[in-house]
């Protein structure tokens, strides 16, 4: 028979190794909670950074935010050597600012030909939307589908990626590893729609 400094013994064992089997489930349960939060930040980030680049094809307004955006040779921005007016929901003029002249700017300026249009009159620089035609709608759609592949390919490197990670964690019950894979596959599921939903809507955008 146990004595009571027996039974006292056993029970501080029990009680030390329930302790023990809870802390090593809350770890192991923040653990992947914290695995689980980064997933959602790098999947809501693929489908922000594609609805933005996505948006700048062909766009239908020429945004003052894009010329903001704008670099020169050596990686100056644009709004330093000029100051701007909206003329249009198209266009935008460009006038050089104190002690530069228009052609020092023009010299300077390198900008993607194939996306807007750039004249000058002697006195400013405009830059405009190009005109729309059914070749080049056929292109920017092809551009479109291309980076919406690549970000479709980015979340299930994404998935493979965190599945991985969770696959080298030991001790975890498989029921909670079979909870946590389904969680994760949810999160894949929604941010592929909202990719899809994304790219429908540009699309659509770019055929109207």
């Amino acid at each position: 028979m146990f004595n009571n400094t027996s039974l006292i013994n056993i029970n501080n064992k029990i009680f030390d190794l329930i302790l023990t089997l809870k802390l090593t489930f809350v770890r192991l349960n923040s653990k992947l909670d914290l695995i689980y939060l980064q997933l959602e930040e790098m999947l809501l980030n693929i489908v922000n950074k594609f609805e933005l680049t996505s948006s700048k094809i062909l766009p239908s307004k020429l945004n003052l935010s894009l010329i903001k955006e704008m670099k020169v040779k050596k990686n100056i921005p644009l709004i330093s050597l000029c100051n701007y007016n909206q003329i249009s929901e198209t266009t935008i003029e460009l006038y050089p600012k104190e002690n530069l002249k228009l052609k020092d700017i023009i010299l300077l300026l390198h900008i993607d030909k194939s996306n807007l249009v750039i004249r000058t009159d002697g006195k400013s620089i405009k830059i405009s939307l190009p005109i729309i035609t059914s070749q080049r709608r056929r292109i920017v759609l092809n551009e479109l589908s291309r980076i919406y592949e690549q970000y479709k390919k980015d979340i299930r490197t994404i998935r493979k990626n965190i599945i991985n990670e969770v696959r080298l964690i030991k001790g975890i019950c498989d029921d909670n590893r079979i909870y946590f894979l389904k969680r994760i596959d949810n999160s894949i599921e929604k941010s592929t729609v909202l990719l899809y939903n994304s790219f429908l809507k540009n699309k659509a955008r770019l055929t109207t």
